[in-house]
């Protein structure tokens, strides 16, 4: 047996003990998701989820936003809701990890390829940009930005620490002057917190009429540019919708994020922020590849990406 799987099966093994007499549940805990350092059971109508004990400040944070947020008057997006243990913690410090409880948030994942997810999605997230900016800065969970990031990518892309071709070097080198011309324009929008991940694995959403209703996973909230959640939400139009007419349907995007109260983008000022969210991907993947946890081909993989957001960006 690797030390992997004996790793998994102690932590299998602490979730059962950790519902039973932290909780005083008696229903089974499923796993159902392992990520880098977080992994997640489904008990009964709750999670079980446990992170490295060197992010315990960090969570306790999310928790302290995630209490703000759902007392928001009028906010119609569940978001998870932090169940306290029979001695009234919100975290277990136990086996090197802290570990906490939350209510199950209803709701289906969008399908990308529904064009009526999409515009529900984008003005769920108007709404939620509306309850967000309401609350203070000092709620965010990290301190990274948009800004930071591409900026922390670029250094690392000229460190010639990353495994760049020379032709990956052209693309991001003309991806990197496209994003820097529009830096101006994007960041005179006063920043505020926003989710940070919205990518459709983290939403949910209701039907009869199509909206979203729950936001799962807020680790990365934070104080930034909306834009840079937007920008997410293109991603997934760009690279998981199956369309052809990927122009049109980010169109319908920008204009129900606008609809329900949004900030107005146009469909370049969009394409730009998703360029800068994929040098955050090779910010996050670079530095977890110079730190020996994932593969080179993960880093390079993202100039793929930022070439087609490229050709859309100068598509007629």
């Amino acid at each position: 047996m690797t030390l992997a799987m004996t790793e998994a099966l102690d932590l299998d093994s602490a979730a059962r003990l950790l519902v039973d007499t932290k909780w005083g549940r008696r229903a089974s805990a499923e796993r159902v998701h392992v990520g880098v350092n977080k992994a997640t059971w489904r008990v009964a109508d709750c999670w079980l989820t446990c992170d490295v004990s060197r992010r315990a400040e960090r969570v306790a944070r999310m928790h302290r936003l995630l209490a703000r947020l759902s007392a928001a008057p009028g906010l119609d997006i569940d978001v998870p809701a932090v169940i306290a243990t029979r001695e009234g913690e919100e975290l277990v410090r136990y086996a090197d990890r802290v570990w906490w409880l939350t209510r199950h948030v209803g709701g289906r994942q969008p399908d990308p390829r529904n064009m009526a997810d999409t515009a529900a999605v984008a003005s769920g997230l108007a709404r939620l940009h509306g309850a967000l900016r309401a609350l203070p800065g000092d709620l965010a969970v990290v301190d990274d930005t948009l800004v930071s990031l591409f900026e922390l990518a670029t250094d690392l892309i000229a460190s010639g620490r990353l495994t760049f071709s020379p032709d990956d070097m052209k693309h991001l080198s003309r991806a990197e002057a496209v994003a820097r011309e529009w830096l101006p324009r994007l960041t005179a929008e006063d920043p505020q917190l926003i989710h940070g991940d919205p990518s459709n694995p983290n939403l949910r959403v209701c039907d009869e009429p199509v909206r979203l209703c729950g936001a799962l996973d807020w680790d990365q909230a934070r104080c930034d540019l909306v834009l840079a959640d937007l920008a997410t939400v293109a991603q997934t139009v760009v690279f998981r919708s199956g369309t052809t007419a990927t122009g049109e349907l980010l169109d319908t995007m920008t204009e129900a994020y606008t609809a329900a109260g949004g900030c107005h983008f146009t469909r370049h000022e969009v394409l730009a922020g998703l360029i800068l969210v994929k040098f955050e991907s090779i910010a996050h993947h670079g530095t977890r590849y110079l730190h020996g946890e994932t593969d080179g081909a993960l880093v390079t993989s993202q100039v793929d990406k930022i070439r087609t957001v490229l050709d859309l960006y100068e598509s007629p």
